[in-house]
This record gives structure tokens, sequence and C-alpha cells, in this order.
């Protein structure tokens, strides 16, 4: 009977171990996102405000940086499940954004280069946050 209850320990540690790892994992999936999502809506804001075509070091200090995702404690396979995730999440609510930008642009008294604007600062958004999932 011994044996059996040894094993039974193993697996339930196991389990444990499991569970914790699933935990961190959707810990650092939620606190990025809970971030994305308040830092896209003040990028969004800037270039309202600005008009620029670039992401400029003054609209990227304004909005405040977006931090690297909290790896510490994601297995290897995590890490790559995380990383496929916030592509897709990132790239979609960018070109949430991105879309909202051009038709307000096409709607402007210079649609051409409104329209050229916004799509330059939002490839430059797509590119920095793309930096900071590599």
């Amino acid at each position: 009977m011994a044996l059996f209850s040894n094993r039974r320990a193993e697996r339930q540690a196991q389990e444990q171990r499991a569970a914790a790892a699933l935990n961190r994992l959707e810990e650092a999936q939620s606190a990025f996102t809970r971030e994305f999502k308040r830092w896209i809506e003040r990028i969004s804001q800037a270039y309202v405000d600005h008009g620029t075509s670039g992401l400029t070091e003054e609209i990227l200090e304004r909005a405040g940086r977006l931090s690297r995702i909290d790896a510490s404690g994601l297995e290897r396979t995590q890490l790559i499940y995380i990383q496929g995730f916030l592509g897709s999440y990132t790239g979609a609510s960018i070109r949430r954004h991105r879309a909202t930008s051009v038709v307000a642009a096409a709607r402007s008294r210079d649609p051409d280069l409104g329209v050229d604007h916004a799509n330059s600062y939002w490839d430059n958004v797509e590119l920095y946050v793309g930096s900071l999932l590599a």
C-alpha cells in the first residue's frame, strides 16, 4: 500500500505544480492585456492630439512606455503560447485603432495626406509593439 500512496502524493504534487504554472501564465497574460488596453488608448489619443505620422519619443513619454511581458516562472511552451496570443491580441487591437484613424482621416480636409499619416503612425506603433513581443 505504501507504493500507491507514494504515487498518489507524487501525482498530487505534479498537479499542484501544473496548476501553479497555469496560474502564472494566466496572470502574466492578464497583466499584459490590461496594461496594453490602457496604453493603446493613450497612444490613440496621442495620435488624435498630435496628428503626427510618427511615433515620437514625446508621444511615448506622454503615453508611457509599454512594458515587456513578465516571463518569470513561465516554461518554454508557455512563453511560446503567450507570445502567439499576445501577437494576435495586440495586432487585432492595432488594426482596429488603425481603421478608426484611417476612416477619420478620410473624412478630413486633406484625406490623402491624413490617410497616409494614419497608416504611417499605426505602422510605427505596430513595429514598436512587435519589438517588445520578440
